[in-house]
């Protein structure tokens, strides 16, 4: 079967489509961005496929450039020999991955909202009288709050250390939940992805790392990847471990 597209457009907030590829329909939304200077897809770890564009970019020529690119959406969705990342209930006696380890969630009601976290436990703290959707969305948020922290207060000692062996100003480090990426170089600061909380303390220090030396070199030329290798040999194992276990550390 030839490979077609489907275009759905209720509004220009609501855009979306399908893509047909072998049979199989994968639904598609768009999003438009006014700093968008091209088309690009993006595909989530729950295989999800967001099409980012230009305000003015016309419909027909995205839905008309996401045909040419059915192949690879199929094989980055429904083709992808990957297992779907787990879906978290946000209930008591979950396990989280944690720094390495594993960390369990216990959810304590009836008192005012607040969360702690031991060596084998985040204990969430919620009010009495929520329905489940409610009580899901602070549950997440506390643990959002609670995996910010940590990071935090984790990745200190490795930006000290890695700061003063690549030469450079300890710049100031920022957590957040920013989606689609693990780390970030701005001009006054590293970000870092708050489910890093999730991987081993290598990996964490290998995002770390691999951003500081973005402060020499702003993009992944030969120049940065020599000054990434002299501060980790091993950054090229780190790196691959990452892309292939990174989408099971979800929220």
């Amino acid at each position: 079967m030839e490979s077609g597209v489907s275009q759905k457009i209720t509004d220009n907030s609501q855009e979306s489509g399908e893509v047909e590829y072998e049979g199989s329909v994968i639904p598609y939304k768009i999003r438009r961005n006014p700093r968008s200077k091209r088309v690009i897809i993006k595909v989530t770890s729950d295989r999800t496929v967001t099409i980012v564009a230009p305000p003015k970019f016309q419909a027909s020529k995205i839905h008309t450039f996401a045909m040419e690119w059915a192949a690879w959406i199929h094989k980055k969705t429904l083709g992808s020999p990957r297992p779907l990342p787990p879906a978290r209930k946000y209930c008591i006696g979950e396990v989280y991955p944690w720094f390495g380890g594993e960390i369990r969630l216990m959810i304590l009601k009836g008192r005012e909202t607040s969360v702690s976290v031991n060596d084998k436990e985040i204990v969430a703290f919620i009010p009495d009288g929520l329905n489940n959707s409610e009580e899901d969305f602070l549950v997440r948020n506390l643990l959002l709050f609670c995996f910010r922290n940590a990071l935090y207060k984790y990745s200190l000692p490795y930006f000290r250390g890695y700061s003063e062996k690549i030469g450079i100003p300890l710049p100031i480090l920022k957590v957040n939940d920013k989606k689609g990426s693990w780390g970030t170089c701005t001009p006054k600061s590293i970000i870092l992805n708050l489910r890093l909380c999730m991987a081993p303390p290598d990996i964490i220090a290998y995002v770390i790392a691999h951003e500081l030396c973005h402060k020499i070199e702003p993009n992944h030329s030969p120049r940065f990847w020599k000054t990434l290798e002299k501060v980790l040999p091993d950054y090229k194992d780190r790196m691959t471990f990452l892309k292939e276990n990174g989408y099971l550390w979800t929220l």
